[in-house]
């Protein structure tokens, strides 16, 4: 968490909770919400998960561009990483947005892809 506190990562809203499952805590690095482009060396968003001893474990990414700003580069439809299409969110932010999560250090029996994991805990 320190390490990504130093690349520009800082809090960012509550534990995310569902009847699916947790997205955990949430830490977003703003410089590269604010650039259209999606890479996937630099997620947007990083996924943390409480532990029992009060440490965060980082358990997942969320890649974001905002559908406004993802159009005006140039892009047509939805964008793309690891064969997976994003899709759009218009509910959560002030403007639309398109996202994608990916799960590589906590299994997501519902799909590695998915938004909500039902292994991730809001303690």
């Amino acid at each position: 968490l320190e390490d990504a506190i130093q690349e520009g990562y800082a809090p960012f809203g509550p534990c995310f909770q569902d009847a699916a499952g947790c997205m955990g805590f949430h830490y977003a690095n703003a410089e590269l919400m604010e650039d259209p482009a999606v890479d996937p060396l630099h997620p947007e968003l990083l996924l943390y998960e409480e532990q029992q001893d009060g440490s965060v474990r980082l358990v997942g990414v969320e890649y974001l561009t905002f559908q406004a700003a993802w159009h005006e580069a140039g892009n047509r439809g939805l964008p793309k990483l690891f064969g997976q299409r994003f899709h759009l969110n218009t509910t959560l932010l002030d403007q639309p947005f398109y996202l994608l999560h990916v799960w590589p250090w906590k299994h997501n029996p519902t799909g590695r892809f998915m938004d909500w994991n039902p292994r991730v805990s809001c303690r």
